[in-house]
């Protein structure tokens, strides 16, 4: 991933799955892991205990010239939260909320139309 980006390419990481299975704490680890003192404790490397977001982030911000755009949003019920911005919720026109219904249906343009096996019976929520 890293190696793309450096590379020009624009990435996404996304964690998918229902409510409780872990896809925040994939992505940022355990609560209260993101802070300075780990950074510190960490010396040189990563803190054990962060997640791929803030791994993927400190590799480019370390070992990187130019400029980091990162957004951080969970969508919940089809509904988009900003992350990196209290939870905030992020208003979409209409034609992007049937993209964002769209995508995490699997109904996007040049997806399949196959079933998780969970659609239309729980919640769906993603982190990306």
């Amino acid at each position: 991933l890293v190696t793309r980006l450096r590379g020009g390419y624009s990435c996404t990481l996304i964690a998918y799955g229902q409510t409780g299975s872990g896809k925040t704490y994939t992505m940022f680890g355990p609560s209260g892991s993101l802070t300075e003192s780990a950074l510190v404790e960490a010396g040189d490397g990563v803190p054990a205990a962060w997640g791929v977001f803030p791994r993927v982030a400190l590799e480019l911000l370390r070992n990187s010239e130019g400029a980091l755009h990162a957004s951080a949003v969970e969508v919940y019920n089809n509904v988009a939260y900003d992350l990196l911005d209290g939870n905030r919720q992020l208003q979409l026109s209409a034609g992007r909320q049937s993209d964002v219904a769209a995508v995490f249906s699997g109904h996007a343009e040049g997806e399949g139309g196959a079933a998780t096996g969970l659609n239309g019976k729980h919640p769906r929520a993603c982190s990306c």
